[in-house]
């Protein structure tokens, strides 16, 4: 049987004089009146603050809930490659799929881009709401996986912002592949294996324009193919990350 994750920041939500985890309302609401869970059920509980996952123990049955940290389970010895994937923001509810997928997928941080031919550009005053929206949707995601943490969302409006970004989260072994609808471009797999992490991106369904791509390869992109077809954007980001995982496997910690 599948035991629920939940997330804590153990900084601000555990007793350690007795080892109790004092839960969310929205996650105790959840798993006493979705769940239907009582005391003494079990639960897995990640702390945020490092990963660390605890089997833990229903105690109460009042809102907010509290747990009774358990036992520290084994983590996994691989990490993903994927330090970050940048999709250029998409109209609809597409947005919400590619955070929902690439968090199953194992990317690090999901960056959203207001690129030049994006057709639902993320306006200034939407940038919070969304950012709040988004995340819910990965720590979503990653309680369904039971991944160890939740992927950082950024919401990005410029070229050069993201460059900016990118240039703060990697370093010179990092690989970047950027997905190109160029029939000449070489498939992902037939590239060397990174020396450490993998940055993606993925373009709108009008393509990169002609400045973007000359910023983004000057940056250190390297236009590869991911798939024979000319794939939509969401589905651009699945064949990217499962490539990257297929090709060159996690990580070993």
């Amino acid at each position: 049987m599948s035991v629920f994750r939940v997330f804590v920041d153990f900084s601000t939500n555990l007793n350690r004089t007795n080892n109790k985890v004092t839960l969310g309302e929205e996650d105790s609401h959840h798993i006493k009146n979705v769940l239907r869970s009582k005391p003494g059920e079990l639960l897995e509980v990640v702390d945020t603050t490092c990963g660390e996952v605890y089997l833990s123990t229903v105690s109460s049955s009042s809102i907010p809930l509290e747990l009774d940290l358990g036992e520290k389970l084994a983590r996994t010895a691989k990490s993903s490659r994927i330090r970050s994937i940048t999709v250029a923001s998409i109209k609809g509810q597409k947005n919400d799929l590619i955070v929902e997928k690439a968090t199953e997928l194992d990317a690090k941080e999901i960056i959203l881009w207001n690129a030049d031919r994006s057709v639902g550009v993320i306006k200034a005053e939407q940038i919070d709401k969304k950012h709040k929206r988004y995340l819910a949707i990965a720590e979503s995601a990653a309680k369904q996986c039971k991944r160890n943490y939740i992927p950082e969302i950024t919401i990005v409006s410029k070229t050069e912002d993201l460059l900016k970004h990118l240039s703060t989260i990697s370093n010179t072994e990092d690989l970047f592949l950027l997905g190109s609808t160029d029939r000449d471009a070489p498939p992902a797999r037939n590239l060397e294996a990174p020396l450490n992490d993998v940055h993606l991106i993925i373009g709108p369904e009008g393509d990169f324009s002609a400045e973007e791509l000359n910023k983004l390869t000057q940056f250190g992109f390297i236009p590869v193919s991911f798939a024979p077809n000319i794939l939509r954007s969401e589905t651009a980001v699945m064949a990217a990350l499962t490539t990257v995982h297929a090709v060159w496997d996690y990580k070993k910690d």
